[in-house]
């Protein structure tokens, strides 16, 4: 009997602390847990819009379109975006290509199409082609344009340009 008791009385101990945790705890103590973290300066692409000029047929010359980049920078981060033309152009002039056809265009980085895209830094365009990083998605519109020009025989043209946002 003398067993049991101790059986018992060491099980009501145990079902006791379970059901009185705060009892089981002696004591405590704290310290503070230092969090940093250093962000910088940086910018991410995050997408682009296909600057897509659609069916060209005669007499329908200027043909207008706009494309986009969309992109983020950190907080107070100056950026600034240039386009590369392709292996395509000639000389300054984007084109186009189809089957060594070519169908020249322009970029531009005003709606009214009248300020070119900038293909070097330091060259601002009259659009928002630079400014400062928010912290959030910013988007550069391409305007472009295929001017007046005799047409090259029907076909899909296509060309890539390489647009950097520089900070």
């Amino acid at each position: 009997m003398h067993i049991r008791r101790r059986t018992i009385a060491w099980a009501l101990a145990i079902c006791g602390s379970a059901l009185f945790p705060d009892s089981a705890w002696a004591a405590s103590t704290a310290t503070n847990l230092s969090v940093t973290a250093t962000v910088v300066s940086s910018c991410a692409v995050n997408s682009t819009s296909t600057l897509a000029f659609g069916a060209i047929s005669a007499g329908t010359f200027p043909v207008n379109s706009t494309g986009s980049v969309t992109f983020t920078c950190s907080g107070g981060t100056a950026w600034f975006v240039t386009a590369t033309l392709s292996s395509n152009a000639s000389g300054s002039q984007p084109r186009m290509v189809s089957s060594g056809q070519y169908l020249s265009y322009n970029i531009y980085s005003d709606g009214g199409r009248t300020v070119a895209f900038p293909t070097a830094l330091g060259t601002l365009g009259s659009g928002n082609t630079g400014g400062t990083g928010t912290g959030g998605q910013q988007t550069v519109t391409v305007y472009g344009q295929v001017p007046s020009q005799p047409l090259p025989p029907a076909a899909t043209y296509t060309d890539t340009l390489t647009l950097t946002v520089n900070w």
